[in-house]
């Protein structure tokens, strides 16, 4: 088994171990859209893990159960996991913050993490220059 496999293993036995129902979900990401693209542009340029590609967050395995917040437990993370795990919005191993966004956000922000060769600090720079104008709307008022 290579390391992919390994951590594609891993992944798939903390998913099974979380405990989050739909509504605490929906309740969770409610609240994380109060965040201003001011806060979550510089939760992606404070990282401290390395960046992945098409998964939002890797997680160390464990034994039991995942702890509420599992930033704690991250290994590895693409720009909306380190942003997650930064603002405290990865809870039960789900990333709040990936719900939380619009769609046009989300998207533009996949693709700079997984279609370019950006670090995360210059993903930031560059959302801050492409909505230089929206800085202090919430995730909420962004469309």
């Amino acid at each position: 088994m290579n390391i992919d496999q390994e951590n594609e293993k891993n992944d798939q036995e903390m998913y099974k171990k979380v405990n989050i129902d739909q509504e605490m979900y929906d309740s969770l990401v409610e609240d994380a859209k109060n965040l201003t693209l001011r806060e979550l542009f510089a939760a992606i340029r404070k990282n401290g893990y390395p960046k992945i590609k098409r998964l939002y967050a890797r997680f160390a395995p464990l034994e039991g159960d995942y702890p509420e917040n599992t930033a704690s437990l991250m290994v590895a993370g693409c720009a909306i996991g380190q942003a997650a795990a930064n603002l405290n919005q990865l809870k039960y191993g789900s990333c709040i913050l990936g719900g939380a966004l619009g769609t046009n956000l989300h998207t533009t922000i996949t693709i700079l993490n997984d279609e370019t060769d950006l670090t995360l600090s210059e993903i930031a720079d560059q959302l801050e220059k492409d909505y230089a104008n929206q800085l202090d709307l919430t995730l909420r008022e962004v469309v």
